[in-house]
């Protein structure tokens, strides 16, 4: 009977040992999980901050009330470029290594300042979205058919010359 006893208590040790290892993973797994999940918040938080930390420096060009004057100016709008490329360059970063809604609505709003700048001959003629991420490019010519349909279509036609439309999307 003891031998019985002390088979059943070694067969009960072996399953809660097993159970215990099994948790144990389980926990690893999801503390991984979210470790990752908060370097890529931090990730997307410090781009975005550095884009913004631009846009205090240069509040003119971060939402532009005068685009004709920027134009006017090489220098200006050279550098204005630039700085609409660094926002390009935050969002899809951003893009790529979170999908939250919340970035989107704040990346499209960033975006949304710069359609005249976006859906100009200036940017457009050097298919200069087709270098992004297609969710970026995509991002863009969904807010570009509200600003300028005729840009929108211009886009697209480019787009679908260099590749196929974004997977489960369309140009």
């Amino acid at each position: 009977m003891k031998g019985n006893t002390l088979k059943r208590w070694l067969d009960l040790s072996q399953l809660v040992t097993a159970v215990v290892a099994v948790l144990a993973v389980a926990v690893a797994g999801y503390q991984i999980r979210e470790s990752n999940q908060s370097q890529k918040t931090a990730t997307a938080m410090s781009l975005y901050q550095d884009y913004l930390d631009l846009c205090l420096q240069y509040p003119a060009m971060a939402k532009p009330e005068a685009y004709e004057q920027i134009l006017q100016k090489d220098e200006t709008f050279e550098r204005y470029t630039w700085f609409v490329t660094r926002l390009l360059f935050s969002a899809e970063k951003i893009l790529e290594i979170t999908h939250e809604p919340k970035w989107e609505k704040s990346i499209s709003t960033q975006l949304k300042y710069h359609m005249e700048y976006l859906s100009s001959d200036a940017f457009l003629e050097h298919d200069s979205l087709l270098h992004y991420h297609p969710e970026l490019s995509e991002m863009v010519v969904r807010l570009m058919q509200d600003y300028n349909p005729t840009s929108a279509r211009r886009l697209m036609a480019q787009a679908e010359k260099f590749a196929p439309p974004p997977p489960g999307g369309s140009w």
